[in-house]
């Protein structure tokens, strides 16, 4: 009586499939699954159409193997695409055999708290998708503002969840790994946030794991709503307080609430992701990302996530982050984008385009874009440790100097025709822009290298939350003023997170988000007229005048506001 839904699969990925953990990152390499590897081949290629693809001679099928080394840049791309693909077959078949014998409840799978390169062929085959996330180190932490990686993951499983269905399947707060790993505890607030960040951000529901002894493994106990004997903990008061909440303020009248698609998009490609695993570069891609997501959800500019198999139309900015392979869907979006859409506007950052989409180094690079974006590559280097020591960290641009404040890779380039340069590194070209403006490449991570966090924020993070920066506000607001992006809600006074979310029933909400442990005073206003707001928390009205209204709230909490026009 007590099922809700299944959980197919928890994390569908290599290890669980079959891992051979002395090449790790890879699946095994047993006899059958090379045969699969090799049908699978079959169905795609010739003999001769694969030796080209792969710059090889192969004489007979037999001589085809599965690479075992990731040096093997093309073999390796190829054969981790038919291991994802393989994945998304599992997760199939085990979906068929559990609806087989309950045809009512939903069949749900999930990812973790970060992209990965087979979530969007993977998630298609459940009913929905989503993620798993622990709640530590955010208020408690010295950077509070680490929630953005909570709506990052948040928007991410919305965006590849079949029909955009998707749950918050795991808040805990930490492993305890028994004994042999030490978090901080996550506080109360923490969990109501992150339930609050579900419903915010679309999710079905949250649901919230309580690690008990007879797990049985090292994340056993959790330490998170009850203690070892059993007895309730402060955590999971919050979190009934919270859901009180919830149908106190008559949010749920409102529900389910509609997600308006931004002005700005940031896109992923599952082809570079398994590019960058090869490399042992994922999770520094995750912070070129994140750091360019971060920039934006703290000016309150709402920033959706795409791929090259969405609808790119109706986007007003969109980034290319740090896309070192750029597969054939990509360089036509690229395309489609700048000869059907004059209102769209590209930036593309790092390193972009090294490899074709077969894996193979380009001859030209950026690959395909070259004649596009009027740029040649004369050669990639990197600024280290011993320039930042000496000073030699300076990026110029039209828009302000710029000091690098972590390492990272860059491109020397050569702008060609009526493309102008933008950016210098000393005397070499790092970013050029068209003469029209719509497509801008500046070829350092913009999301990473500037802007760098304080040092002990780094080392104190949990894997997976760190940033090594985030991009510097007035480089976004060229951006934004460039592609004529704006704020839906204008903010003054302390600092907060305003998502705006349309009512079910007529009109909008705010989700007016403190994450500083003070009070925080803040004047909002909406783009659109307004002849009418109500502060849910306190079911008071608000006073309106000339289209905006004050709102004060707690430290480490949220307010929500319902606001509308009358008509006619």
């Amino acid at each position: 009586p007590a099922m809700g839904m299944w959980v197919v699969w928890d994390g569908p990925g290599l290890p669980g499939a079959g891992n051979d953990v002395s090449r790790p990152g890879f699946s095994c390499f047993c006899p059958h699954t090379v045969s699969k590897y090799k049908i699978w081949l079959k169905e795609r290629f010739t003999l001769d159409s694969l030796s080209e693809r792969l710059g090889r001679r192969y004489r007979t099928w037999k001589d085809v193997e599965a690479p075992q080394s990731k040096n093997l840049v093309m073999a390796g791309l190829l054969y981790r695409q038919f291991l994802y693909e393989n994945v998304a077959k599992i997760l199939k078949w085990q979906v068929e055999i559990v609806r087989s014998m309950d045809k009512k409840h939903e069949l749900h799978s999930h990812g973790f708290r970060y992209p990965q390169a087979l979530d969007e062929g993977t998630s298609q085959e459940s009913d929905s998708w989503g993620f798993a996330s622990h709640s530590t180190n955010l208020f408690n932490s010295e950077d509070p503002y680490l929630y953005s990686n909570i709506a990052y993951a948040s928007q991410w499983s919305r965006a590849v969840g079949k029909n955009n269905r998707w749950w918050y399947t795991e808040i805990y707060s930490g492993f305890y790994h028994g004994g042999m790993r030490y978090r901080k505890q996550t506080l109360p607030e923490d969990l109501a946030m992150c339930l609050w960040m579900g419903l915010i951000y679309g999710a079905e529901g949250a649901i919230f794991w309580q690690y008990r002894q007879e797990y049985g493994t090292h994340e056993a106990p959790g330490l998170n709503l009850v203690s070892p004997n059993g007895k309730p903990l402060p955590q999971l008061k919050a979190i009934e307080q919270t859901i009180s909440s919830i149908k106190s303020l008559e949010v749920a009248a409102h529900l389910p609430l509609k997600i308006p698609q931004a002005e700005v998009a940031i896109v992923h490609d599952s082809d570079n992701d398994i590019l960058l695993e090869m490399e042992n570069e994922k999770e520094q891609q995750w912070r070129f990302v994140k750091g360019i997501y971060r920039g934006f959800w703290e000016k309150n500019v709402p920033v959706d996530l795409v791929t090259s198999k969405m609808d790119w139309s109706g986007y007003k900015l969109i980034f290319l982050p740090n896309l070192m392979l750029l597969t054939e869907s990509t360089i036509n979006k690229i395309h489609q984008v700048i000869q059907e859409q004059p209102e769209t506007y590209l930036v593309a950052d790092g390193i972009l385009g090294t490899n074709a989409p077969t894996g193979r180094f380009s001859y030209d690079p950026p690959e395909g874009l070259t004649q596009l974006l009027g740029v040649e590559v004369i050669d990639y280097s990197r600024i280290d440790t011993l320039d930042l020591h000496e000073g030699r960290n300076i990026i110029e641009t039209i828009y302000g100097d710029y000091k690098i404040e972590k390492g990272c890779n860059y491109a020397s380039l050569s702008p060609r025709g009526m493309t102008r340069s933008i950016a210098h590194f000393g005397k070499e070209v790092v970013g050029v822009q068209t003469h029209d403006r719509r497509f801008t490449y500046l070829a350092i991570p913009i999301g990473s290298s500037l802007g760098g966090l304080p040092e002990p924020i780094l080392k104190d993070l949990p894997y997976g939350h760190a940033f090594d920066g985030v991009v510097p506000k007035n480089l976004l607001e060229s951006f934004m003023e460039m592609a004529d992006v704006s704020q839906p809600v204008l903010a003054k006074g302390d600092k907060v997170v305003v998502l705006k979310r349309g009512s079910f029933k007529t009109g909008n909400l705010l989700f007016v988000l403190n994450l500083e442990n003070s009070l925080a005073k803040v004047q909002l206003q909406p783009q659109e007229e307004i002849h009418r707001a109500k502060d849910l928390s306190y079911n008071k009205e608000l006073i309106i005048r000339d289209g905006a209204f004050e709102l004060e709230i707690p430290p480490r909490s949220l307010k929500v506001v319902h606001y509308f026009k009358y008509t006619k």
